[in-house]
């Protein structure tokens, strides 16, 4: 009998829980950090060293741009076929690619740094700071092809421990070196606290070059897992090759440069649209910047108010909404090598079901974190920002958690199909939605009305998404599983956790109240689920190390 989990469900659900680990851990060093160097920089250097950032997101984009994804992809393809030795050339060819994009690019920072800081951040004092930044891009660049190859081969576990291993060294090296050299400057300060993308960069790359070295020993030693013996059959004719240092010449293989030019052209027109959707979301955010305290201002606010206003609506509601599409995004990620693999492979009902497992699991988070947030939006925000305003805007942005959470998965299973354009259109037509309802509903309504044209944007696009992959993949969309059920489960947590977070309030105290509120409303939720069929014993099964004693309990309580 075929359920939801089987045909790499439990690969895809593993693969997330790594990815989501080392999410969550690097977004908590990410914010940690900003305090003890906001003491040691002060509030100019921190802004010297906030000016660099932009400047290297768009040189790292211009050296990745979107290949990760397409490196998965095509390696997922390759790899779903049997043909190892040619997934293992996309490696090569994506490696060097991106070693050429990530020289260039790090050439072009360092050639026009001071350009950049006299003309274009119109403070010469940024000048150290993108010289010490700039050698990052080749690095992260190096990391982006190790991380697409393992990932084409569904192995999150690479990606997440470097994600992790290079968020420690960075935020470890930003805070010591700036110690030591802002004796000799702010600006030699902060150049000492970006160099710790260089360093955290070095230290991400080493992890990765760990796990490929000891992934080639496997092969060499015979001692392989169960999804490795393909890929060691296929590799075990080519050792020569695996042992040069990076498996091989340039032009070896089985076309020599013609197959390299052609592997580089399909990277790269893969890569184009999801770079391009790359781009929408700072866009959205960039239009929102822009249109919403003028859209507050035409309200009836002042300046100082409507600043004071956006910075609850983005700086904090947003900010918090965030969080769970971090879970939801590695859902995503794990789900797009799983879908090529299978795609390409001429499996369409294992892809249509890793979608809907990806989809259940996907809604299974985003409900409960949408009505958890709404439900708890005056506590959560009052302790957390001291800052009871931003409140009403998180009430009506936590809805946006639910379509942004479809769209992502849907997003994936068509970039795992090969479909990366669709995605990046309905976006765009989200985007266009947003800007009318910021121009329209904004005036009206304030931040509701941002609110709502944030909600109706991802509304859109996730509609859009989900009728086109059905539409094109045949892939249905699970109503019960992903829908109806969390969302009845979701509601009766809400229910609860309106009414009981006062009660436990008053008797455990703000913070601890607010916690037992949303332990407790998590187990209404989990025992609604439960009790309605939502979650089921082969469903627990699957979960690591807990996952057998809960399906046992599952057994005994609710009957096989």
């Amino acid at each position: 009998m075929t359920t939801w989990w089987t045909s790499g469900g439990q690969r895809l659900l593993t693969g997330a829980l790594w990815l989501t680990g080392a999410g969550i851990v690097s977004k908590f060093l990410g914010a940690f950090y900003r305090i003890p160097l906001a003491r040691i920089l002060g509030s100019e250097g921190v802004g010297l060293y906030q000016m660099v950032y932009p400047v290297y997101t768009v040189a790292l984009s211009l050296a990745t741009a979107g290949l990760p994804v397409a490196i998965s992809v095509l390696v997922a393809e390759r790899a779903s076929r049997g043909d190892h030795p040619a997934a293992y050339r996309f490696f090569l060819a994506s490696f060097w690619l991106l070693l050429i994009l990530g020289c260039g690019a790090t050439f072009l920072l360092l050639r026009f740094a001071e350009t950049i800081a006299h003309v274009v951040l119109r403070d010469d004092r940024t000048l150290y700071s993108l010289w010490a930044i700039a050698p990052a891009v080749l690095l992260t660049a190096l990391m982006a092809a190790f991380r697409g190859f393992f990932q084409g081969y569904q192995q999150m576990a690479p990606t997440a421990l470097s994600q992790v291993a290079e968020q420690i060294v960075r935020v470890a090296t930003i805070l010591a070196v700036s110690g030591v050299l802002v004796r000799y400057g702010i600006d030699v300060g902060a150049a000492g606290a970006t160099s710790g993308a260089v360093a955290g960069g070095m230290a991400g790359l080493a992890v990765l070059w760990l796990f490929f070295y000891h992934w080639r020993r496997r092969i060499h030693s015979g001692a392989y897992g169960a999804g490795q013996a393909e890929t060691a059959a296929a590799m075990a004719g080519r050792r020569s090759r695996l042992d040069s240092p990076m498996g091989g010449p340039l032009a070896g293989g089985r076309g020599g440069r013609a197959d390299w030019v052609a592997m580089w052209k399909s990277l790269l027109v893969l890569s184009l649209p999801i770079s391009l959707g790359g781009l929408v979301i700072p866009l959205m955010q960039t239009v929102d910047a822009a249109l919403i305290p003028r859209g507050l201002q035409a309200a009836g606010f002042s300046a100082s108010q409507a600043a004071s206003l956006f910075g609850e609506f983005s700086g904090m509601a947003n900010a918090l909404v965030g969080f769970p599409i971090i879970v939801t995004g590695a859902v995503s990620a794990s789900l797009v090598p799983a879908i090529a693999s299978a795609w390409k492979g001429g499996h369409g009902l294992a892809a249509a079901e890793r979608y809907r497992s990806a989809l259940r699991l996907s809604g299974l988070l985003a409900w409960p974190a949408a009505f958890g947030m709404a439900a708890l939006a005056g506590p959560i925000c009052d302790l957390l920002f001291h800052a009871p305003g931003a409140a009403e805007p998180l009430f009506w942005l936590a809805p946006t958690i639910i379509p942004t959470a479809f769209y992502q998965v849907a997003s994936a299973a068509l970039q795992g199909m090969g479909r990366t354009a669709f995605p990046v259109l309905a976006l765009a037509l989200g985007a266009a939605l947003k800007v009318a309802g910021n121009l329209f509903l904004l005036p009206r309504w304030g931040l509701i009305g941002a609110a709502m044209g944030s909600n109706g944007a991802f509304l859109l696009s996730a509609l859009l998404v989900l009728a086109y992959i059905g539409w094109r993949g045949g892939f249905a969309f699970p109503w019960g599983a992903a829908l109806l059920k969390p969302a009845l489960a979701a509601t009766m947590m809400a229910g609860y956790a309106i009414s009981g977070a006062p009660f436990l309030a008053s008797l455990a105290g703000e913070w601890a109240g607010l916690a037992l509120s949303v332990a407790s409303a998590g187990l209404v939720y989990g025992l609604t689920l439960l009790a309605i069929g939502g979650i089921q014993e082969r469903d627990l099964a699957l979960l690591p190390r807990v996952g057998p004693p809960l399906a046992a309990w599952h057994r005994r309580f609710w009957g096989a």
